[in-house]
């Protein structure tokens, strides 16, 4: 993890954002590589993520558990 150009981060909460994206080929040897989402939107901002995650000094992991908006 990181913060800014420095390597790790202050022992405190933070509210956690996801952003995954398939990455798509392009359709023409030379052409532009696009991308899709594939991770829900409300994942994206730490106002709808509702993920939180506390470091602590050493060594931390967080195991996310996302759901899709569908049904």
């Amino acid at each position: 993890m990181s913060s800014g150009g420095e390597n790790g981060v202050a022992p405190v909460e933070y509210k956690v954002t996801v952003n995954a994206t398939q990455l798509i080929p392009p359709s023409e040897p030379g052409g532009t590589q696009g991308g899709r989402r594939i991770s829900p939107i409300r994942y994206a901002t730490p106002g709808t993520s509702g993920l939180q995650f506390t470091v602590e000094p050493g060594r931390n992991e967080l195991d996310l558990q996302l759901t899709t908006d569908e049904t």
